[in-house]
């Protein structure tokens, strides 16, 4: 018997149990809504273009020009496909494209394009890049659980050639955090106690046979449809020739309308050239470094082992043929218990919401369309008991 888990997964399951059940578990690596969910993509597509950038990194250079323009290069190219995939899949929906899908399209070039102008630099200058998007597959201790991890980025402290070993800098990890706002006074505080993120790392460690004792958090701010990103929306006023060319600012200014980016230029343009430089870092904070607390990491596993047994003694037996039947969802409610925490902060409903208060289709989601199988996030889902 082998039982893998993961953070994503495992905190899911304290917001609500039937987050996970139905995420995770449901007809067997569990379900997802079928219609596209654009801020979920987005933050799926930032990864991937991350990964793509720092794949070329590896070896890793210092920053410079030539540098530059080889990773803005990998960005655009990446975005351009990943948007044309996008744009094709979109037009599959039932509904038409509003203009928030075309902010958050907007945001891929612009997230992207703005870390490496504003983030990138600085992390080349101090560390090395040891791996992107590793997968991690650790045995917790005296279980059958197997956590899995992926860090966003592994980072070893960068030192001058021949000045000391190498291989005894201290490595640490990054997550990119993708947000729709920031506050520097409170944030910090929710991820220096981050026990999933202290795992990770070190979870990573052990991997790599090194103590990895930090990590830190890059937040990618994408603001909000109320209050749209300056990297994808400034005031602009066009071209008087020959009293004055075009101006662009990101303040509210006289006799300048706010517009889309987008429609006027590039937004590589403007993140690269129409920007300042703190106009651009104000969108990238980088937090950190936190320590990991061994003891605190040691305990949480030992939390783990009866967590992801209590979830496994509870799915083993049972047959999601009869999920429609009033006995199996009252079996369900005995077995997961639910909070009912259908909406987060911002109003947002849960995508499992009609299922859970038995809204039409209920009884048949994977037929209604409205639902599909979700797709594994680790290989080694693959190998998962059912």
């Amino acid at each position: 018997m082998t039982i893998y888990t993961d953070r994503t997964r495992f905190t899911r399951g304290f917001e609500c149990r039937w987050k996970r059940l139905l995420g995770f578990h449901a007809f067997g690596t569990g379900i997802t809504a079928n219609r596209v969910a654009v801020p979920l993509a987005l933050g799926r597509h930032v990864h991937t273009v991350q990964e793509e950038v720092t794949k070329i990194l590896i070896p890793t250079p210092k920053w410079s020009d030539t540098v530059q323009l080889t990773v803005r290069k990998v960005i655009q190219d990446t975005c351009d496909k990943l948007t044309k995939e996008f744009e094709e899949e979109l037009a599959t929906q039932p509904t038409p494209r509003s203009d928030e899908d075309r902010r958050q399209m907007d945001l891929l070039p612009a997230l992207t394009h703005g870390y490496a102008r504003a983030v990138l630099p600085w992390v080349l200058e101090n560390y090395e890049i040891v791996a992107s998007e590793l997968e991690i597959s650790y045995p917790v201790p005296n279980t059958d659980v197997i956590w899995m991890a992926r860090p966003d980025l592994v980072l070893r402290t960068r030192v001058e050639p021949g000045s000391t070993d190498e291989s005894e800098q201290p490595l640490t990890i990054v997550d990119y955090k993708t947000a729709s706002y920031w506050n520097a006074e409170t944030g910090p505080s929710q991820w220096a106690s981050s026990i999933q993120m202290m795992a990770n790392a070190y979870v990573t460690g052990w991997t790599l046979q090194r103590k990895v004792d930090t990590y830190y958090m890059h937040m990618l701010v994408k603001g909000n449809k109320r209050y749209p990103n300056h990297l994808t929306h400034a005031y602009f006023r066009a071209a008087s020739p020959p009293l004055f060319e075009d101006k662009w600012t990101t303040a509210r200014t006289a006799k300048m309308s706010k517009v889309r980016v987008a429609d006027y230029r590039t937004i590589q343009d403007w993140i690269w050239n129409g920007l300042k430089s703190e106009e651009v870092g104000e969108k990238f904070p980088v937090v950190g470094p936190f320590t990991v607390h061994q003891y605190t990491v040691e305990a949480f596993f030992r939390g783990v082992e009866q967590e992801e047994m209590y979830w496994h003694n509870n799915l083993k037996d049972l047959d999601w043929t009869q999920w429609h039947q009033l006995s199996f969802q009252n079996e369900l409610d005995r077995r997961f218990p639910r909070t009912f925490a259908c909406h987060d902060f911002t109003g947002s409903r849960c995508q499992f919401y009609d299922l859970c208060h038995k809204q039409p289709e209920w009884g048949n989601p994977m037929q209604s369309e409205r639902y599909k199988i979700r797709e594994p996030h680790h290989p080694q889902e693959e190998n998962e008991d059912a």
